[in-house]
């Protein structure tokens, strides 16, 4: 388990097993729970799918979640079975919940106030680029110099990046090269 974000649900349901699908094939609950990562810029593949009561994944997750991986608990059940483990979780409402919340917009919204909370990282990517009034943590991996280097005495040249999948640019420092004596 390297993905950084990991969805526990509590088991596969009777139509899951009856259908054979899991997580992974956007099916089913999986449904809503994709859409909203969609809208979050995350690609679900980059992300891990278990279900705490049907497969042996209880390490895995706690080590994970030692190294810096945000754990999602869908489900009151499962957010038990973490709390009782003492693997630090976000709760996050299951996608097959009935009610107000099983509104698209609404499962969308509420996936990323929980995202924000549990400070996860989004992906500016081509085919989810960072809208202008995006909030959370972005990382930009595709970006370029632009510009010419400008001297930033005493802490070394200061240049400009800008990301070429949402075109957002920002100033980093470039620390000056130790001269040899």
């Amino acid at each position: 388990m390297k993905k950084h974000l990991i969805f526990v649900g509590e088991k596969r349901s009777p139509r899951a097993i009856q259908l054979g699908v899991r997580w992974q094939d956007e099916a089913l609950a999986a449904k809503p729970l994709f859409a909203a990562l969609w809208a979050c810029g995350i690609e679900p593949t980059d992300c891990t799918f278990v279900n705490w009561f049907d497969e042996r994944s209880h390490n895995a997750i706690r080590i994970a979640a030692s190294l810096g991986a945000c754990v999602f608990a869908m489900g009151q059940k499962v957010q038990y079975a973490l709390s009782e483990a003492k693997i630090p979780f976000t709760p996050l409402v299951h996608p097959a919940v009935r009610g107000r919340i099983r509104k698209r917009e609404r499962y969308i919204a509420y996936v990323q106030g929980q995202l924000l909370l549990a400070k996860a990282r989004f992906l500016c990517s081509l085919e989810h680029p960072m809208q202008a009034d995006a909030s959370g943590r972005w990382e930009h991996d595709d970006m370029e110099e632009i510009g010419d280097q400008e001297d930033g005495w005493p802490s070394g040249d200061t240049v400009t990046m800008r990301c070429r999948c949402c075109g957002k640019t920002w100033s980093l420092d470039a620390p000056l090269a130790a001269s040899g004596s």
